[in-house]
């Protein structure tokens, strides 16, 4: 993680633009306009949809509406309306600056990238990623960071759906280092007292499953409490919240957990 940057970040225009932008030309060259600052910028590809801002969300001010921000951006993903985003001029516009809304933790699964699925811009969100969605120290220091340093003001812990490290620690599995995170998820599996017989808690059980699922999400966010004191006190104070959810990976919706 770097506090500062001493390093020219790479102009991505190609040479014509750049002699334009360096030379204040008025008139911008074909496939190309100038932002209100005079920053030269390439045209989108497809025409965004202009009634959803596809900058950076530096204008957000305080926990609630970040957390609106998260769940519009899931609405319009899961009706197929995610913003058609110039992400190379979201890349060159947050080159120097960044102010993500949130930090979300989630699995490492390919299907559920937070980015994504709450269809938000390049320096929008902090994105910790972990098999399970566990936390540790690292993933608490990360957290601190956004949270304490930079601009997140929600903690989102986001489970899934047809977790593999769900399904492997209520199976025991075994294998290498693996085997020591998914013991970190089994106090989920031990907490969800229903079924009782042994034959019904495996994860063919997809009831059974899905409670441990979401289990395993509310300890995480009482593990970020009880382990960092400076998540703790940003969160008693009201400075950000701490929400817990399952991404449904069939249609791509949320089920928040209180």
């Amino acid at each position: 993680m770097t506090y500062h940057n001493n390093t020219t970040p790479q102009n991505p225009l190609p040479p014509a633009a750049q002699s334009a932008q360096s030379n204040g030309n008025s008139q911008a060259p074909p496939g190309y306009h100038y932002m209100p600052d005079g920053t030269l910028m390439r045209n989108s590809d497809h025409p965004t949809n202009s009634a959803v801002p596809t900058n950076t969300n530096a204008a957000v001010s305080g926990k609630h509406e970040a957390l609106a921000l998260l769940i519009e951006g899931n609405k319009r993903f899961t009706q197929n309306l995610s913003v058609n985003r110039n992400l190379l001029n979201e890349a060159y516009n947050t080159r120097s600056s960044q102010s993500p809304i949130a930090v979300i933790l989630t699995c490492i699964d390919s299907r559920s990238s937070a980015d994504i699925i709450f269809d938000q811009p390049i320096g929008g969100v902090f994105s910790a990623r972990i098999a399970g969605n566990i936390v540790n120290d690292d993933i608490l220091g990360s957290m601190e960071f956004a949270c304490a340093v930079s601009t997140a003001r929600v903690i989102m812990v986001l489970g899934h759906t047809s977790c593999g490290a769900v399904n492997g620690a209520i199976d025991d599995v075994k294998l290498g280092n693996l085997t020591g995170l998914l013991d970190k998820i089994k106090p989920a599996v031990n907490a969800v007292l229903i079924p009782r017989n042994p034959v019904d808690r495996t994860s063919s059980n997809e009831v059974f499953v899905s409670e441990v699922t979401k289990k395993n999400v509310s300890l995480t966010i009482d593990n970020i409490l009880d382990n960092s004191e400076v998540l703790r006190k940003l969160y008693e104070d009201g400075t950000i919240m701490i929400v817990g959810g399952v991404h449904n990976l069939s249609d791509g919706t949320i089920g928040y957990i209180g």
